[in-house]
């Protein structure tokens, strides 16, 4: 699989947001300076980064809602281009807030720069949160433990090159397809706006498509030709709304308009629980389920 060439909206939000980080915690890393230093950090709750190679991950404060009574059980996030630390914080918390949940950011740095994201081998990829994910996708799975990732736009790409690690991981140890696709199952992702289009067999899907956004549709996991995984779920709606970033940055009407389709909180908007809609696609006999979610209930958790 090669990197497909990214829309150039997708490479401009490179307009730098004020920090507002509230980093106090001792093993924690204020994100202050070059935050591109930071690739494949763990971004914790109290807008820290921290370490992947020193840090366990489930020692990382999450973005939580305070209903929640324990954060054990976590979503793993990994955002899209062009990202700030300020910017991936506020989403972080708006995704746990809204939907109830625990959340921990993996920090990709794009650069903004076409270069770090157009046309990459996968086993060549230049961002160290593909590595960072693997290995935490690994770890789940040793322990046999269900591992649940969300990501959006260019953020899809880095997933989709680390299920890809794990998969031939996977087949390596196994020696056997149907038992490494056995040990993928494990893993729940749910990507929104997805522009990387080819992801392995095994691993429980949910991709949420708006049905107004250029990038899944023309390039992404809705295109024509695109392998969504085995027994993935397409979760369509339409929609376009005001998008979050235009809080942070002050942002070009065009880039506006694109990010009300494509942005963070029109998908956050129609999030449901993973296990509500990926049921529906366990129902059908065909390889690959369609659901419009303006048929199901809206629902808070994981």
């Amino acid at each position: 699989m090669r990197w497909p060439t990214i829309p150039l909206v997708l490479l401009i939000l490179t307009a730098p947001a004020p920090s507002t980080a509230s980093c106090d915690y001792s093993r924690g890393i204020a994100p202050d300076g070059d935050e591109t230093l930071f690739d494949g950090y763990f971004l914790g709750g109290d807008e820290c980064f921290y370490d992947p190679a020193h840090t366990d991950a489930q020692s990382v404060p999450a973005f939580s809602h305070p209903s929640l009574r324990s954060e054990r059980r976590r979503i793993y996030y990994v955002n899209g281009a062009s990202a700030t630390a300020a910017r991936e914080a506020a989403k972080l918390r708006e995704l746990a807030t809204t939907h109830q949940l625990a959340v921990v950011g993996i920090y990709f740095s794009s650069t903004g720069r076409a270069d770090a994201l157009v046309n990459v081998n996968p086993n060549q990829s230049r961002s160290r949160a593909v590595d960072t994910l693997t290995k935490l996708i690994v770890q789940h799975l040793e322990k046999r433990e269900i591992i649940q990732i969300r990501s959006g736009s260019a953020g899809t790409l880095v997933v989709a090159d680390a299920l890809q690690n794990v998969e031939a991981l996977a087949k390596a140890r196994t020696r056997d397809r149907s038992s490494a696709r056995r040990w993928l199952e494990l893993v729940r992702f749910e990507s929104h706006g997805s522009i990387a289009r080819d992801y392995p067999d095994g691993p429980q899907y949910v991709h949420y498509v708006n049905v107004r956004d250029p990038v899944p549709n023309t390039a992404g996991v809705a295109s024509p030709g695109a392998h969504p995984g085995a027994h993935a779920m397409m979760a369509y709606f339409s929609d376009a709304r005001s998008p979050i970033e235009a809080q942070l940055d002050v942002l070009p009407i065009p880039l506006q308009v694109f990010l009300s389709a494509h942005g963070f909180s029109v998908y956050n908007a129609y999030r449901r629980p993973f296990e509500d809609v990926y049921r529906v696609a366990r129902s059908t006999p065909l390889s690959l389920g369609r659901v419009w979610l303006s048929r199901l209930e809206p629902r808070t958790g994981f």
